[in-house]
């Protein structure tokens, strides 16, 4: 009895398994990381704070002025990203415009749920959805 062809198929099946797996959580692991980047940064200044205090041993006055620095710091930061949101906006719209007059009804109807996904994707808020 012949069993190349099967351990054939069974490597081909593993191998296939293996790459869609992958792809997958590279995938969400790529998506949490960027969504991460954009978000939470309350989290990130107490961690910043709470490591400059605890290894600098810093007194409640320094604590107090580091504090007001980071504060200082992740302001800028969201306003820098803010003013890159607002600069890139356009360019994304006449983008997604230019994609939909190639596209047949269903197909711009469908794309409409794929920009729905990459507007927070690209750091967009909700509330400035595309009509």
């Amino acid at each position: 009895m012949n069993r190349k062809p099967q351990i054939v198929m069974l490597l081909v099946l593993t191998f296939f398994i293996g790459i869609t797996t992958g792809m997958l959580l590279t995938g969400l692991f790529f998506k949490y990381k960027i969504q991460s980047f954009s978000e939470d940064n309350e989290t990130r200044r107490a961690i910043l704070i709470q490591k400059f205090v605890r290894e600098l041993d810093m007194s409640p006055d320094q604590e107090a002025t580091l504090t007001g620095a980071v504060e200082d710091f992740f302001l800028s930061i969201e306003e820098e990203r803010e003013s890159f949101r607002r600069s890139i906006e356009p360019q994304l719209l006449e983008t997604f415009a230019e994609i939909r007059s190639i596209l047949t009804e269903e197909q711009s109807a469908r794309m409409e749920g794929i920009v729905d996904n990459l507007y927070p994707f690209f750091g967009f808020p909700e509330e400035t959805l595309p009509e």
